[in-house]
């Protein structure tokens, strides 16, 4: 039996306001009695086998922050979660519940501020990149959370993040997360499935189908997938009916066929996986890793992309490498069905894997598909990735706070201010006293001074600002929006020079009478001074009525990029558009010019980005519409 409302609520304003308090100011708070709190303190820690409140005669009670480093103990339902275990418990909400939750209801679940929600989100994202799976994004509409990613992408997920995040990770680590099933029954069960279809069940194999199984059961979804039964070996397609079968028995759930080639695609997925293990582990040496390492690395330096800045990132991608080539040379095919969205989102990479893989292919006398080339882009991805958030990182924002009027008074307006930010970064010096700190360390470390009493304080600072003693919400509201306006600066600062390199030149075009993808593609050669008949631009169609034109060109002057504006659609590979955005690469950078594709990507999928990029007469106005809806993607 887990905590009533009440006790969750005692829990939750005594970690919040992370200081001492009485117990008749908690029983005058939740409108009981003395006693009462007392007997719910006693409740709490024995749910918990440990004391989550901790008590001191003549001061009251105050939450017990255990450890404060990746260790912290958080209480849920499912009992006391550490910080990465309250992430796993994280990513397996969003998995189950596709509609979203709401940030309130999760933070209140979690007994953890929204603040510390949204840390734990954009961490998520980062080991989904870590870990090759940043297709997979955590969005925000309002105050829901969701994920965004197809159906059956979505059970993939769960134990490869807690695979990464957890040393040695067993199947009873998994158990507190499921609580209606029985992990163990389901794991002999499927065990016993694998068995009688002659399968390698591994542990490690068996643990990874019973919790994508488990997932398929708690979701309760009927999945549309886009690969086909041929697609998939028969042998995992009749091991997967029968777990289906399984499914159906067991939990009263109807398991629909598309469902059934999830799984099945799935066992075909980690058999691939093990022969790639077998192979590493037994067959491959040094020497022959070596090899392949170089030639990668020769590659990808001609084409400035830092790859063996990630160590890990980097020996994954060369293992890959070398048992695609094995893989290929066997005639064994894979089926990636993240393809089409790599593509979408990705194009570029595309062309810089071809180059990647040109040199190994030549000696080797094979090719690599798309499918193969699409898990090479895949790791390329991640790159971009770190990229786009590198830039969302700033410096951290200093805060100089001076509350006169004592340290509680101090404190309490402290974590008003801290726990309603949404984000880190942001580094506050606390004092009652201007004694405290000498004037010259004040106007050369701080971006903000915030105080109650601004006759006291005579500094040469132009981000300061006076706040009443009585800190009620209005003030706290105008204490955040002050220092969100030094973090919008911050961020504009760094992003405008890697958009005023790539924007410099003011091209921009309104073409009327044309009525072809040909005579475009001449007219923007002939903008770019280029010659496209040697090296073919890449085509693509973006979505809600824009096209994408890319040249590599190393015998140009300078990086270019161009707007061109169409008077009536025409068709640009399959779609129909009106707007292109050309842009010509000289600097071969990959990490650059992919950040600012990947953007104009994203940013293609809104359906009015189009009619505002048409509204812009020039590039400083083209600077700042991209500026302002990044710094309005990286607020929210």
């Amino acid at each position: 039996m887990g905590l009533i409302e009440r006790q969750k609520s005692v829990v939750k304003y005594l970690r919040d306001i992370n200081e001492w308090v009485k117990g008749s100011e908690l029983a005058k708070i939740l409108g009981v009695t003395d006693r009462t709190i007392r007997n719910d303190i006693i409740a709490i820690n024995k749910l918990y086998e440990k004391d989550i409140i901790i008590s001191i005669k003549g001061k009251g009670y105050r939450y017990n922050d255990f450890d404060k480093e990746s260790n912290t103990d958080y209480i849920t339902d499912v009992g006391v979660l550490t910080t990465i275990e309250r992430w796993v418990y994280i990513v397996k909400k969003l998995i189950v519940f596709k509609d979203g939750i709401n940030l309130f209801d999760l933070s209140e679940e979690l007994f953890i501020s929204e603040s510390t929600l949204q840390n734990d989100i954009i961490k998520i994202k980062r080991v989904f990149s870590r870990i090759g799976i940043d297709y997979v994004t955590i969005v925000k509409n309002g105050d829901l959370i969701s994920l965004n990613c197809e159906l059956s992408e979505r059970y993939i997920l769960l134990y490869e993040f807690a695979k990464y995040k957890f040393v040695n990770l067993q199947l009873n680590d998994m158990q507190k997360y499921f609580k209606d099933i029985d992990l163990k029954y389901l794991y002999n069960s499927i065990a016993c499935i694998l068995k009688d279809g002659k399968y390698n069940s591994r542990y490690l194999l068996l643990t990874k189908v019973t919790i994508f199984v488990a997932l398929v059961v708690e979701c309760r979804d009927e999945i549309n997938c886009s690969f086909k039964v041929e697609d998939i070996e028969e042998k995992n397609i009749n091991i997967a009916r029968n777990i289906s079968e399984l499914i159906e028995q067991e939990f009263l759930i109807k398991v629909n066929e598309e469902c059934m080639l999830n799984i099945a695609y799935y066992l075909n997925i980690l058999r691939t996986m093990h022969v790639i293990e077998d192979y590493i582990r037994n067959y491959m040496s040094d020497d022959e890793y070596n090899l392949y390492r170089n030639k990668i690395l020769k590659v990808s330096k001609r084409l400035n992309i830092n790859l063996d800045k990630d160590n890990d990132l980097f020996n994954d991608m060369v293992l890959h490498i070398i048992v695609a080539v094995k893989r290929i040379k066997l005639g064994i095919k894979i089926y990636n069905p993240l393809r089409e969205n790599l593509k979408n989102k990705y194009p570029l990479l595309f062309g810089f894997a071809n180059k990647l893989v040109a040199d190994i292919c030549r000696n080797e006398s094979i090719k690599f598909d798309f499918n193969e080339l699409s898990y090479i882009v895949a790791y390329l991805s991640t790159i971009v990735y770190e990229e786009l958030e590198n830039l969302k990182n700033i410096r951290d924002i200093n805060v100089l706070l001076i509350v006169s009027d004592g340290r509680s008074n101090l404190n309490y307006i402290y974590n008003e201010i801290k726990k309603n930010l949404g984000y880190d970064g942001v580094k506050f010096k606390k004092i009652c006293y201007l004694t405290e700190i000498e004037k010259k360390d004040i106007e050369s470390k701080f971006d903000i001074i915030i105080t109650t009493s601004k006759e006291d304080v005579k500094f040469t600072i132009d981000d300061y600002m006076e706040i009443r003693k009585t800190f009620d919400i209005v003030e706290r509201n105008r204490v955040i929006a002050e220092i969100n306006k030094i973090r919008s600066r911050l961020i504009e600062e760094k992003i405008k020079s890697l958009f005023d390199y790539y924007f410099s030149d003011e091209i921009f075009y309104s073409i009327e009478h044309v009525t072809s993808q040909e005579k475009i593609i001449k007219e923007i050669s002939n903008i770019f001074k280029v010659d496209t008949s040697k090296r073919k631009p890449m085509i693509i169609s973006l979505k809600n009525g824009i096209g994408l034109f890319y040249k590599l060109d190393d015998n140009v002057e300078s990086d270019k990029m161009a707007v061109i504006k169409l008077e009536n659609s025409i068709t640009w590979v399959d779609d129909k558009v009106k707007t292109i955005v050309a842009i010509l690469d000289k600097s071969h950078n990959i990490n650059e010019i992919n950040v600012i594709i990947t953007y104009i990507l994203e940013l293609a999928e809104k359906a009015d980005f189009n009619e505002n990029l048409r509204n812009c007469e020039n590039m400083c106005d083209l600077k700042r519409l991209l500026i302002e809806l990044y710094l309005k993607d990286v607020l929210n």
